[in-house]
């Protein structure tokens, strides 16, 4: 998970396509965003071994909520990533993300989605 979030300081999108990365490990993930640590991140798509929604929103319970509008992302390469349905995520500043992952390709997809 260390070079994942090493490699998210320093960019913008992230596409990993084949990971050994497990849920309880995205908690980290999802706390260094909430912290500004990965800051220019906008995008993450992740291929999972393991997935438990549970795990990866423990202790940040109250900064989650449910969505069910239509919510894409597209990528600097032009090609459209589903972030909905599933969660968002909203940091003290204002700033969202959202969550949705696919279990039918084991892809979870993170991506910034609106400042307010």
């Amino acid at each position: 998970m260390e070079n994942i979030l090493h490699l998210a300081e320093r960019s913008k999108e992230l596409i990993l396509d084949k990971s050994v990365i497990y849920s309880y490990s995205l908690n980290t993930f999802v706390k260094y965003w909430l912290d500004h640590r990965i800051d220019n991140l906008k995008f993450l798509t992740i291929r999972m071994r393991w997935f438990a929604e549970a795990s990866i929103f423990n202790g940040i319970e109250s900064r989650i909520t449910e969505t069910t509008e239509v919510v894409n992302y597209r990528s600097y390469t032009g090609e459209l990533y589903r972030l909905s349905p599933g969660k968002r995520l909203r940091r003290g500043d204002g700033v969202i993300a959202s969550l949705c992952y696919n279990p039918r390709t084991d892809t979870l997809n993170f991506g910034v989605v609106a400042v307010e």
